[in-house]
């Protein structure tokens, strides 16, 4: 076995742009997002004016997450409990020789929170982004042998992984197409994991094109989603909204929405987006009253 799917490839060295390059940069950006946006109030006006009213809202609250500290009070402190052991976290420590694994280091007990039911089953587990074959291994360990394990690069270098039990598709996660020819080759997806070129609209078109093909109970996982203004987390903003839609009344009940129905819970954490599918569909929100006072 090599020691990687693909060898190193030498940083470039960069020379600083010139102050005139970056405003030319900023200028461009700026009528970049601007023509977006009145693209999409051209496109979904109602949309975008509700997003327009929660403006003064979301404003505050992202200057709320600035604030200086969240720490509680010293004498609501942790127990000291020791932390339970993540199999996820063992491999990687161990991990010394081979294929190269490269993850922030909470991403761990993401991973283990969301994906340990999955753990001795028969699952399908898909992920974006082979790189150097070290996550391939490491969700082969975890999941057990039981698990089929597929990968998508566009690298065609990455092809190699087949070689080792894997299953990897070449093709750019971007392209619709493409993911068409997945879902015929891939029928149930129990997991996805976005690990791939990390940009937002590369993001958007995967999640698009797998999330209802995500078996029942399905968790898709996005991954290195990083700084603020980054446009796969507004868009995972305005995701969220549909699980808060309220069609009905408190007494007669809810219909859900069919987002509502099928997707269970979205996580946010640091760099990181979890999307829980349902095991069967909701079929409708009710609110019970228990008591005589």
């Amino acid at each position: 076995m090599p020691h990687e799917i693909l060898t190193p490839d030498k940083t470039p060295q960069v020379s600083k742009p010139a102050a005139s390059s970056k405003t030319k940069s900023s200028f461009k950006d700026f009528f970049a997002r601007l023509y977006r946006f009145l693209k999409a109030f051209k496109s979904q006006p109602r949309e975008a004016f509700e997003f327009l009213n929660a403006l003064p809202a979301a404003v505050r609250g992202s200057a709320f997450s600035k604030s200086p500290s969240f720490a509680p009070p010293q004498k609501a402190s942790a127990s000291g409990a020791p932390a339970d052991f993540n199999p996820l976290k063992a491999h990687f420590d161990s991990h010394t020789q081979g294929w190269t694994i490269y993850k922030w280091m909470h991403y761990f007990d993401i991973y283990d929170r969301h994906f340990r039911k999955f753990a001795g089953r028969e699952a399908h587990i898909l992920e974006v982004g082979i790189w150097r074959g070290g996550s391939l291994e490491m969700w082969r360990n975890y999941f057990g042998p039981k698990a089929r394990i597929y990968g998508i690069d566009i690298d065609e270098r990455c092809g190699a992984a087949n070689d080792y039990g894997y299953t990897a598709f070449i093709g750019d996660q971007g392209d619709p197409r493409f993911w068409e020819s997945v879902r015929e080759k891939v029928p149930q997806v129990d997991v996805l994991i976005d690990d791939g070129s990390h940009k937002a609209k590369d993001q958007i078109v995967t999640l698009e094109a797998m999330l209802a093909h995500l078996a029942p109970g399905g968790v898709y996982l996005c991954e290195d989603i990083h700084r603020t203004e980054q446009e796969f987390l507004s868009y995972a903003q305005g995701l969220v909204k549909g699980l808060y839609a309220f069609d009905g009344s408190v007494d007669d009940g809810v219909r859900p929405s069919a987002f509502q129905k099928w997707i269970k819970a979205v996580h946010f954490y640091p760099y990181v987006l979890v999307i829980e599918k349902a095991e069967k569909p909701e079929e409708a929100f009710t609110a019970e009253r228990h008591g005589t006072e």
